[in-house]
């Protein structure tokens, strides 16, 4: 089981995460980013022209509303 996401990780449950997702897919899974992000909170737009490669984003809301919108 995943742990409970917060504000509050630890570097293991960061750690689990990352373990159950290379369990899931297969594949060695390399973190480049942990944001949390407040309520009404959002990242703008950018470009990750520079680190080319596979993406995997994980959302979670304690309440389901949130998403993951790309363009």
């Amino acid at each position: 089981n995943l742990p409970s996401m917060s504000p509050s990780l630890t570097h293991s449950d960061i750690e689990n995460i990352q373990n159950f997702v290379e369990e899931k897919i297969n594949k060695k899974v390399i973190n480049t980013a942990l944001l949390y992000y407040p309520v009404n909170g959002y990242m703008t737009w950018h470009t990750n022209s520079n680190f080319p490669g596979e993406r995997i984003y994980l959302v979670f809301s304690e309440t389901g509303e949130s998403y993951f919108k790309y363009l």
